[in-house]
């Protein structure tokens, strides 16, 4: 039993020490980047941001995977809003490889759920690919 309960406090404090991050200029950045899977059998991945305060911005690292058979660059990315910014590589993705892809989400003037999408037109696909970014906007 108390294996258990110090196992599970272990597991409760690493995922609170490597979630986000609070840095001095109001942006909170998350620390431990996710991949997601570009492929024609997928259209769409979803990333939460969480809780966050009004006036917060909120920096997310991402891992794009190629899941396509040929070299792919990422032709353009556009976003549902002014208030969301992206950077990414625009050199080839081998197949199988793994591209830096980052984005932004500013708070400041919104409130409550939060529904943002941001969409990725690649050399491999006719078909955009879309990141719909969740979060909650504290008062």
């Amino acid at each position: 039993m108390t294996k258990s309960i110090l196992f599970l406090v272990a597991v409760v404090c690493a995922v609170g020490c490597v979630d986000r991050t609070s840095l001095n200029d109001g942006t909170r950045e998350a620390v431990a980047s996710r991949t997601i899977l570009l492929a024609d059998s997928m259209s769409r991945d979803t990333v939460d941001l969480g809780r966050m305060r009004q006036g917060e911005i909120v920096r997310q690292r991402l891992l794009l995977e190629n899941g396509y058979r040929e070299p792919m660059v990422i032709l353009s990315v556009s976003t549902s809003c002014g208030c969301t910014s992206a950077e990414f590589d625009r050199h080839p993705v081998q197949p199988g490889a793994l591209s830096d892809f980052s984005f932004e989400f500013d708070s400041k003037g919104f409130a409550g759920d939060q529904i943002k999408h941001i969409t990725l037109r690649t050399s491999a696909s006719p078909k955009p690919f879309t990141i719909v970014v969740t979060g909650y906007v504290a008062r």
